[in-house]
């Protein structure tokens, strides 16, 4: 099966991904094409992806490089986004034992909250998860029957709303009703949230706890 859409690939990614990527591209018949790019690390039509590890996260929030790198993809495509990959706890470890400076996933949801603000941020467990889902990214946003460009300027000043959000399968109105039931106005208060309080919610099933506590870090049994 082949497809009209080409994909350029930024030629400084990573070199194990680029050859997960260019298996990927091949098998879903999609053109592509290694440059270096001005923005993002993928790019398709009007939709660009930055992909970071969830290392790469931490040491780009240190070094300033994340925030100026979504608000470029935000000013020049109309449909961005910044996947992270990989585990939070691991990562915060890992960075801790290698800098001998502590890094908490609370310090880790506020960066993510603030991208939130102006990008679409999406996690992952592994790259595996990433590019099928960047498959159907770059379908949908270059599909030209969409009309609609979600505008990320109206996202809320509440940092919990935007981090949930951004979780697959939560509405703005679902967002809305956990932070409403539950008077969140920080991280520290929605990483205190259980699977009791998310049932407690309109709209919040099981399944759907599920996700917002695996998206949060914690253990789903």
């Amino acid at each position: 099966m082949t497809s009209d859409l080409k994909i350029y690939m930024d030629s400084r990614e990573h070199k194990e991904r680029r050859k997960y990527a260019e298996r990927r591209f091949i098998a879903w018949g999609y053109d592509y094409e290694e440059t270096q790019l001005q923005y993002g690390d993928y790019v398709c039509g009007n939709c660009v992806i930055e992909f970071k590890t969830t290392i790469d996260f931490i040491q780009s929030i240190y070094d300033g490089r994340l925030k100026k790198e979504s608000i470029d993809q935000a000013n020049h495509f109309p449909y961005h986004f910044v996947f992270v990959v990989g585990s939070i706890d691991v990562a915060c470890y890992e960075w801790k034992r290698y800098t001998k400076r502590k890094f908490h996933k609370t310090h880790f949801f506020s960066a993510m909250a603030s991208l939130l603000t102006y990008t679409n941020v999406v996690t992952f467990k592994d790259d595996k998860e990433a590019f099928q889902c960047m498959r159907f990214v770059f379908e949908k946003c270059n599909d030209t029957n969409r009309r609609v460009v979600r505008p990320v300027e109206k996202l809320s000043r509440n940092p919990c709303y935007n981090f949930l959000v951004s979780i697959p399968r939560i509405s703005q109105k679902r967002a809305e009703n956990i932070v409403a039931l539950h008077n969140l106005k920080n991280l520290r208060a929605l990483l205190k949230v259980d699977k009791k309080k998310l049932l407690a919610v309109d709209g919040i099933g099981e399944s759907l706890a599920d996700e917002v506590l695996r998206a949060l870090g914690k253990k789903v049994e």
